[in-house]
C-alpha cells in the first residue's frame, strides 16, 4: 500500500487551516486525518469529495448518506481480502495515511463502510468509496473481509451538499470564533 505524507495530501492553506483547528479546539493529536473526527459534534460535518464520470466536482454529505444506508433496499455487500485488493487499487489504496488506520476505535473497525455507484463508462460500473476507506485499508492489511453498503447513482442528488448546509457549517464555525482565531493566525504567520 503507498502512503502519502500530509504535504503531499494537503496544500499549505489546508496544513494551516488543519493545525489551527487542532490548537483552537486543544485536540491532542499529530495525526491530521484525525483532527476532523475530533471536533466538537455541533461543529463536525463529514464530507466527501470527488469528482463525477463528467468531470463535475461532487461534495457529498456523509450523514446523508448514512441515513440512506438505513433504507431495506440499500445492499450489504461484502469483499474478500483479494476482492478488495482489486476493486480498490489505484487511487483509493495510495489517498491513506496507514499511520492514521492504527487510531481508528476498535468498535468501529468493523463497521460497514458506503460505496457509491457513480454511473456506467466504457461498460464498466464505476465505484467510489464515500465512508470507510480507512476501514478498507484495515481490512485489507489485516486480510479480513470487508463489508459495505453500495448507493445507487440515484442517491448523487440527495447527498450534494447544498449552498445552505455551507452557510450552516461557516455559521457554526463562526459563532464557536474559529474563523476569528484562523484569521488572526493567518495575519501573524
Amino acid at each position: 500500500m503507498r502512503t502519502y505524507t500530509v504535504d503531499q495530501m494537503y496544500t499549505a492553506e489546508e496544513q494551516s487551516y488543519l493545525w489551527a483547528m487542532r490548537d483552537f479546539f486543544k485536540i491532542d493529536t499529530s495525526c491530521v486525518e484525525c483532527i476532523m473526527r475530533r471536533m466538537p459534534p455541533d461543529l463536525r460535518t463529514e464530507l466527501y469529495s470527488t469528482t463525477g464520470l463528467l468531470g463535475e466536482p461532487l461534495e457529498l454529505n456523509i450523514a446523508v448518506a448514512r441515513k440512506l444506508c438505513t433504507h431495506p433496499r440499500i445492499p450489504l455487500m461484502t469483499w474478500s481480502p483479494d476482492e478488495l485488493g482489486t476493486n480498490l487499487s489505484g487511487g483509493f489504496q495510495m489517498q491513506h495515511l496507514a499511520s492514521h488506520i492504527d487510531h481508528i476505535p476498535p468498535d468501529m473497525l468493523m463497521e460497514p463502510g458506503i460505496q457509491l455507484i457513480l454511473g456506467e463508462q466504457d461498460e464498466q460500473i464505476i465505484i467510489t468509496p464515500i465512508d470507510g476507506s480507512h476501514r478498507a485499508a484495515y481490512c485489507l492489511r489485516e486480510r479480513r473481509d470487508f463489508h459495505f453498503y453500495l448507493l445507487p447513482p440515484t442517491a448523487i442528488p440527495l447527498m450534494q451538499l447544498k449552498k445552505s448546509d455551507y452557510q450552516d457549517i461557516q455559521a457554526r464555525l463562526a459563532a464557536s470564533g474559529f474563523l476569528s482565531y484562523f484569521i488572526q493566525q493567518r495575519g501573524t504567520s
